[in-house]
């Protein structure tokens, strides 16, 4: 799983693309998507289906999903600032009830004190359905227990919030999730139900630039039932093989009498050609697409090139001027 807030950037979208197909991600989370006259756009290169409040225009959250059939919109929570999808669970072999995952942007313009409305609606649901909630949230909101370097009104509530509803905070370290050129801080925090505690795992952020003034958040949510998507091909149908099956398993037709025999007749012509089939012709797998179609060799050396000023301007503290696209570039340190 990946959380990201995009900055409404046209690059970090492009950027989000190519590190969600090179890294197989499976569900992301994602604040404040770049919009085109209102509607989420940029995605569509990471190859999944995009959830989020389409009546609304404007949205601050939206979920990218690789493999549609294994979640569901939970439309009743899904607004401008939040959109949930609901999952099938599955810890060690059995069913165990709803994974509930939402991304959630809480403003920080906001007059009232987090959580919002929304988010808190969310949390009471999942307490009266027992079911297991994760949230990838943008809380824009300071405290020392997710990392932050000093804690404020906003986190003080939050985290207070947090604590009443036994919802359990994930970030490891201190490692900032937000920069821009005058500060750095933690602000994008994960946290869970305490039945989810022993399915995340691998909680990160990562170096990976996104183009964004965020970076990129990467865990393992372990449990999740897998829908692995398998078909036959007819083309790659073996008939002489299927021949051959079915005429040994036919054998000799008995004589048919009755109403009941020949219901029954049919039924056996119907699953020998069945299995007939299914051994001629084996299932197959789809692979996941690694590669971005758009992505060339060029975008490959430039995107090099920014990794590197990247780090060097973060250990420098040195950062340029913002783009037109919407990032910051630390055009200030030489290449040399």
């Amino acid at each position: 799983m990946l959380q990201i807030n995009l900055h409404h950037s046209k690059a970090a979208s492009a950027a989000f693309c190519r590190t969600a197909s090179a890294q197989n991600i499976d569900i992301a989370l994602i604040q404040e998507p770049w919009l085109v006259k209102g509607r989420v756009a940029g995605l569509n290169e990471a190859k999944g289906e995009l959830i989020y409040c389409r009546t609304i225009q404007n949205v601050r959250t939206c979920i990218l999903v690789r493999n549609r059939t294994q979640c569901l919109p939970c439309i009743e929570f899904c607004s401008r600032d939040i959109t949930a999808v609901k999952v099938r669970n599955n810890v060690r072999g059995r069913t165990s009830g709803d994974v509930i995952l939402c991304s959630a942007y809480l403003p920080y313009d906001a007059v009232q004190l987090p959580p919002t409305r929304e988010l808190a609606s969310l949390v009471e649901q999942r307490i009266v359905s027992g079911g297991h909630l994760l949230v990838g949230c943008d809380a824009n909101a300071h405290s020392v227990e997710w990392g932050s370097t000093d804690t404020n009104r906003r986190g003080e509530s939050l985290l207070e919030f947090l604590l009443s509803n036994n919802l359990h905070i994930l970030n490891l370290g201190n490692k900032p999730t937000f920069r821009n050129r005058i500060r750095e801080e933690v602000i994008d925090i994960t946290f869970c139900s305490e039945g989810l505690l022993s399915s995340v795992d691998g909680w990160r952020v990562s170096d990976e630039p996104s183009l964004s003034d965020h970076s990129y958040i990467l865990f393992n949510l372990g449990g999740l039932a897998e829908q692995i998507q398998q078909f036959r091909n007819p083309r790659k149908t073996q008939w002489a093989t299927y021949a051959d099956s079915l005429s040994l398993r036919l054998g000799k037709i008995p004589r048919i009498t009755s109403c009941i025999q020949l219901e029954q007749a049919a039924s056996n012509l119907q699953d020998i050609m069945l299995d007939s089939y299914c051994s001629s012709c084996p299932l197959l797998t789809r692979s996941k697409n690694k590669n971005a179609s758009w992505w060339t060799r060029d975008l490959a050396i430039k995107r090099g090139a920014v990794r590197r000023l990247f780090k060097r301007a973060r250990r420098t503290r040195v950062w340029g001027p913002r783009l037109s696209c919407g990032c910051r570039s630390p055009i200030s340190v030489s290449m040399e």
